[in-house]
């Protein structure tokens, strides 16, 4: 239930007697402590503004964020002082209508946040929070320490302000971190080699890539020093992560999600990944075919939506009408163009596009496009242009509370071309089918804890207390690969 507001005194000024606030002095960056429960200010920060401002969802979450945002910079500044922060005299000035020295200063932290994320923030983008709101924000943030947060704490909690003001009314859903988990542990991402996702949404395929590389990192570097440890993690993200998304606000939540793990926001563009490349290198540098080693995403679907612009669907064989030879037991690709074709169709030939030669490939696709006798010639497609190495069934309920019912699967390729694909098609090979009964939550997202867990809620993959068998899936593709000798 969101907070209310009965009182005639704004609800920030019973909490100072909770916080160190001085009567004249502003915190110093040394007294700063790491967050605890960052996800519970962030949800008392929204019941604030949603009972004081009428807002709506997504309005609330750009404005906290700006604010989370001027906040990391603020820390990053060289002053010993916080300019992120409010004395007890200036929230008495703001009481008696006056904003002061207090607006100033903010306005001008804001300033340099947009100069420093000219990216994620509009330059002509302004705070649309009264003075009294962003007083109770910067109350509830002031002496606490992003920088000496654990990355894992921020995540958490940014991820799932995000999951709770951006839903997917438009298909654009996002991938539940179970999901990523098994695509992340399957392919196992290496460093050196270049990833992407061209419908990132909020970037948690690429988060978890980058740390999962990360980790492998530090193992090597063990005895490295910490700030070369940070540097070598900065350049990997830097060099190595790719998203695109077309929606614009996607996109600056991804570049944000990057940010609050420590970088690799400037990989991350704004483009309709399915537009000719020639398009698409004028939005991101490295968006070209066949220059990813992995590929991780989950399209657009659920949506009636279709792309009927023809200079679209004609750079696709998948924007072709194709027949079914009877007599031969094969699709094959006409001269006609469809009027419209759905997007995650269209998804799957550009995903191999993208690919190299011999590249790890992970999608999720609705059950009805790998069963439909209808969709027979994507199936066609996919094994004419890559090897099947696996296809893991999701159960019914794994989408439900991001936005839509639609049953799906995730199916793992591997890109072939010339000899090793003639190779597949001449003899059967091994397939990796699973059934996963168990994603770790229920229909409303409520997560279902194993019996004899202590039901400790850490990120939802260290998931050793939830109810998966996602863990047991990943351990089984790499016995599965080991067994049969395949390089994926």
């Amino acid at each position: 239930m969101m907070a209310q507001n009965t009182g005639s005194e704004p609800p920030y000024q019973t909490k100072l007697n909770n916080v160190r606030i001085s009567k004249t002095h502003l915190p110093l960056k040394r007294n700063l402590e790491p967050v605890g429960n960052l996800k519970k200010i962030l949800d008392d920060c929204h019941n604030y503004i949603y009972a004081n401002e009428g807002l709506r969802k997504e309005q609330i979450f750009n404005e906290v964020l700006k604010l989370m945002f001027m906040k990391m910079v603020d820390e990053q500044l060289p002053s010993e002082i916080c300019e992120f922060g409010i004395t007890e005299s200036e929230m008495e000035e703001l009481s008696g209508g006056r904003k002061g020295r207090f607006i100033d200063r903010i306005q001008k932290l804001f300033t340099k946040t947009k100069e420093q994320f000219g990216g994620i923030f509009y330059v002509n983008g302004t705070l649309m929070l009264e003075p009294r709101s962003i007083a109770y924000v910067i109350d509830k943030l002031q002496n606490l320490s992003f920088t000496d947060t654990p990355i894992d704490v921020k995540g958490i909690a940014f991820q799932t302000f995000v999951h709770a003001h951006q839903r997917g009314e438009r298909g654009e859903f996002f991938t539940p971190y179970p999901v990523v988990a098994l695509c992340v542990g399957v392919l196992n991402p290496q460093y050196g080699e270049m990833v992407i996702d061209p419908a990132c949404g909020s970037g948690l395929f690429l988060v978890q890539t980058m740390k999962h590389v990360w980790k492998q990192m530090d193992e090597q570097f063990e005895d490295s020093p910490r700030n070369s440890k940070r540097l070598l993690r900065s350049t990997y993200a830097d060099s190595y992560i790719r998203g695109i998304d077309f929606n614009r606000d996607l996109v600056r939540v991804s570049k944000m999600h990057m940010m609050v793990y420590g970088n690799g926001h400037s990989g991350i563009f704004c483009a309709n990944s399915l537009s000719p490349f020639d398009e698409l290198r004028k939005q991101g540098e490295g968006i070209e075919p066949e220059s990813f080693d992995i590929l991780m995403t989950n399209p657009p679907f659920g949506t009636r939506a279709k792309i009927i612009e023809k200079n679209l669907l004609r750079q696709y064989s998948l924007g072709h009408k194709w027949s079914y030879d009877k007599n031969a037991g094969i699709w094959f690709q006409t001269g006609d163009l469809l009027k419209g074709q759905i997007p995650e169709v269209l998804f799957v030939e550009r995903c191999l596009q993208l690919l190299k030669e011999g590249g790890r490939m992970a999608i999720v696709l609705p059950d009805g496009e790998l069963t439909n006798l209808k969709s027979g010639y994507l199936r066609e497609f996919i094994l004419s242009h890559s090897r099947l190495v696996g296809i893991v069934s999701l159960p019914r309920e794994t989408f439900t509370p991001y936005g839509t019912s639609i049953k799906a699967s995730v199916v793992f390729l591997q890109k072939l071309s010339g000899d090793g694909l003639e190779s597949t098609k001449k003899q059967d090979y091994p397939i990796m089918m699973v059934v996963s009964h168990k994603i770790g939550y229920d229909r409303k997202g409520s997560i279902i804890f194993r019996s004899d867990s202590k039901k400790q809620y850490t990120e939802f993959l260290q998931m050793a207390s939830v109810d998966t068998d996602i863990l047991d899936i990943v351990k089984a593709f790499q016995v599965f690969k080991k067994e049969f000798g395949i390089g994926f």
